[in-house]
């Protein structure tokens, strides 16, 4: 069956270092993984290695939480008991006498904004656009859409039957009181619990702090609710949300093996990781762990104006997933000039000057998507416009996002238009 779904991007505010850093953890040998808590007796039985008291102190009251589905742990480190350098260099000194021992050992770190593009004035129009077929006040506001020709997009889907979608935005927070968003968050179910679409990962409970208003932006573009005569209409009429909350590197991780317990179908990552920051070896493993569960995932490719390369989950991670960049307003389809661009980026969507809500408009990324996730990428890409020449370019045999002729395409390609 078909599945249709727009997703975006947008920035968020710098997240603040709090607390000791924790440490993330990755112990194999052979095929098997080791709890950190059972390294010493592996070493004990194996080679008669003997731990220091301290380190087994340590181990032995430490909270540790383990993240089955791609094989990590994360361990409490403190400078107060063992610091977070202290259990790489013990674990590091493992793999020099035990043969076979495989370790990732990385402090946490706080994840890192990308820049805004610049805020705009929104200019008062006295009619709705009749274009997008929808009673929402705000969508003469909602440029981007009619460019997409998300009018045709959706009647032409009205005539299929469209799953619902479940995506998983790890992001800052999503405020649900928000009118156009109420209706879209998603239950989700854990062993003997209820979960009412959320969950807050930096102080381990399900009320969101809501430390700034970017998810709420991004989630309003994704997916507010359509045709209820209140704010404006999501690009993604068929998705359903749930916000998982982060600060830090750890919060990530606990956020993609959620995913993967929740059997979400989809994870939008609008954060942005240093290349060199300690978390990115990790971070490309769970990725990979995440991606091998049949999750696809999406990542923005930043607003620097530089080379994407150094913008991660975008320069390493999306060979498990998409990275997209920002088209200018520009009628030839020119990437704009806050976009990071080069080879990691797969492909272009309208991002300058996107209504995002009343009082707000912001420089983003849009993204569409549809059918199993192994398929998204190439299709997307087979039907993209060219962009133009005389802006900066990204991968070679991609462009612009055409939605229209991309659902056509796939429509044709199944047989189910001519």
């Amino acid at each position: 069956m078909l599945r249709f779904l727009l997703l975006t991007y947008f920035s968020f505010g710098n997240a603040q270092q709090i607390g000791d850093r924790k440490t993330l953890l990755s112990i194999k040998y052979g095929e098997s993984v080791i709890s950190v808590r059972d390294l010493p007796r592996l070493l004990q039985s194996e080679i008669s290695f003997s731990t220091s008291p301290r380190i087994l102190d340590f181990l032995k009251m430490a909270t540790v939480d383990n993240l089955p589905s791609i094989s990590f742990e994360i361990v409490h480190t403190s400078s107060a008991s063992v610091s977070s350098g202290e259990l790489c260099a013990y674990v590091g000194h493992a793999v020099t006498v035990l043969p076979g021992l495989q370790v990732k050992c990385n402090s946490d770190s706080p994840i890192q904004a990308i820049n805004d593009g610049p805020a705009r004035r929104l200019r008062e129009l006295k009619e709705l656009d009749p274009e997008l077929h929808v009673n929402d006040p705000d969508t003469k506001h909602q440029n981007h859409l009619k460019r997409m020709r998300m009018g045709e997009v959706w009647r032409l889907l009205e005539k299929y039957y469209v799953l619902d979608v479940r995506v998983v935005v790890i992001d800052s927070g999503i405020d649900f009181s928000d009118r156009d968003l109420a209706p879209v968050r998603q239950i989700y179910y854990e062993p003997g619990r209820k979960r009412n679409g959320a969950w807050n990962f930096a102080n381990d409970t399900e009320a969101l702090m809501i430390r700034n208003r970017h998810a709420t932006r991004v989630a309003r573009v994704l997916a507010a609710e359509g045709n209820n005569s209140y704010g404006m209409v999501g690009a993604s009429r068929n998705s359903r949300l749930i916000s998982f909350e982060i600060l830090y590197g750890g919060d990530v991780l606990k956020a993609l093996q959620k995913a993967i317990d929740i059997d979400a179908e989809i994870v939008l990552m609008p954060i942005r990781i240093p290349t060199g920051g300690e978390v990115i070896p990790v971070l490309n493993e769970a990725l990979k762990a995440v991606k091998e569960k049949g999750i696809f995932i999406i990542s923005a490719a930043g607003n620097d104006g530089v080379d994407a390369k150094d913008t991660m989950p975008c320069a390493h991670g999306m060979q498990y997933g998409i990275c997209v960049g920002a088209l200018s307003n520009d009628d030839d389809y020119t990437l704009a000039d806050l976009s990071n661009h080069g080879d990691s980026v797969d492909i272009a969507a309208f991002g300058e000057d996107v209504y995002v809500g009343r009082n707000e408009r912001r420089s983003g990324i849009l993204v569409g998507m549809g059918v199993d996730g192994d398929m998204i990428k190439p299709l997307l890409m087979r039907y993209a416009r060219p962009l133009s020449r005389n802006g900066n370019q990204i991968r070679h045999g991609s462009g612009a996002l055409d939605v229209l002729a991309t659902i056509q395409g796939y429509l044709r390609e199944i047989g189910f238009i001519q």
